[in-house]
């Protein structure tokens, strides 16, 4: 009788479906979309931002850039349970997860940023569907209107849903995940570093063996560096 392998190399059976790699899946579609919705709020928010310096919040022409972003903030509270924005030069994370952003848009996010940070702005984040007028009320933060820096219920008009991040705080989050990033990237150089020595040793170690029983000239010390 032939033995079954253990624990998780069991195959599936014939019909039977593979739960684990049937989650893949969705987890890296639920990824792709948040990408996807990343840049478009970002893109309507520096088209808003920019604009507003020339514009009243309350203007036609914003209806459609608001409603647009009333829609993507709300499809990922819908998915994620919230919105949270941080962004600092040129570096943008919704939610925790860093948005991968096209060179084109790099000097618009720079714009964006800039403006945050002239309003000690480093983010923003929604536990609830956000309204348009919310947005609004946000948006207002950059316009010639308003003469003070934010905190963290807005400044002149209050944010219901909307909690502001400060700037400097925001920043001292982002260096310590860079930060943290770095040193999870440095162990895994040092590991196979360590690896790649010890497969150098193994291999001199064999051919070591191999020249003794052979009676042939022992192997240089420098392959085991």
């Amino acid at each position: 009788m032939s033995q079954q392998p253990e624990g998780d190399a069991r195959p599936a059976a014939i019909g039977q479906v593979d739960l684990k790699k049937q989650a893949v899946a969705p987890q890296r579609g639920r990824d792709t979309k948040l990408q996807q919705l990343g840049r478009q709020t970002i893109s309507t928010l520096y088209m808003l931002v920019r604009n507003v310096k020339m514009y009243d919040p309350d203007n036609d022409i914003f209806i459609q850039p608001f409603e647009n972003l009333r829609q993507s903030v709300n499809t990922i509270v819908a998915v994620d349970a919230s919105y949270q924005l941080t962004a600092v030069g040129t570096t943008v994370y919704i939610n925790g997860k860093q948005i991968q952003l096209d060179f084109a848009s790099i000097d618009n996010v720079r714009f964006l940023t800039d403006e945050f940070k002239n309003r000690d702005v480093g983010g923003f984040s929604v536990t609830r569907p956000v309204q348009v007028q919310e947005l609004k009320d946000f948006i207002w933060i950059f316009s010639p209107q308003n003469d003070k820096n934010v905190d963290e219920d807005g400044a002149g008009r209050k944010l219901l849903n909307i909690k502001v991040g400060k700037f400097q705080k925001i920043q001292e989050q982002l260096d310590k995940e860079e930060d943290a990033a770095i040193e999870a990237e440095r162990k895994v150089d040092r590991k196979k570093y360590a690896m790649t020595v010890y497969a150098r040793a193994v291999y001199y170690m064999r051919r070591f063996i191999e020249r003794l029983q052979t009676g042939g000239q022992l192997p240089s010390m420098q392959p085991a560096q």
